[in-house]
């Protein structure tokens, strides 16, 4: 699970990197268009023409503003990718901890071990937020308010 963390990372790393190269390209491109358009507009006698530098002019800063959501959605996704992985490696660690704690407690039994007190008090503590973390998934069909 380590490697696919730090792969995550890099690859997060890799388009934070990405995205501030195509701000910095965005705001030069942005400028060159500037210039261009009032150069090309002082150039220019026909109002056709400079509708037409208009236009493209417009078009361009489209074409960077698509760039622009790309590289955020490029970066969205990525932290999807994260929280997906950290919600998994939970599910597996709570797996694996209601495993060994049955596997404790049939041991116990098994074996006529008194339990402490204290022992069963947080096995009953144990037992209530697992019943409520069931309760809490059963629920998330319903409605928010249902989940605390």
């Amino acid at each position: 699970m380590g490697q696919a963390r730090e792969a995550l990372r890099q690859e997060r790393r890799r388009l934070e990197e990405a995205y501030e190269q195509i701000e910095k390209d965005h705001e030069i491109a942005a400028d060159n268009v500037k210039r261009m358009q009032k150069s090309l507009l002082a150039q220019s006698m026909r109002s056709e023409e400079r509708e037409i530098i208009d236009l493209l002019c417009r078009l361009h800063e489209l074409e960077l503003e698509r760039a622009d959501l790309d590289a955020q959605y490029a970066l969205s996704g990525t932290e999807l990718k994260r929280r997906e992985f950290l919600l998994n490696q939970l599910r597996v660690d709570s797996r694996l901890s209601e495993a060994i704690i049955r596997y404790q407690a049939d041991l116990l039994a098994h074996n006529n071990v008194e339990t402490p007190k204290e022992l069963l008090q947080l096995l009953e503590l144990y037992a209530q937020q697992t019943n409520l973390g069931a309760q809490r998934r059963v629920s998330v069909g319903g409605s928010v308010s249902d989940v605390r």
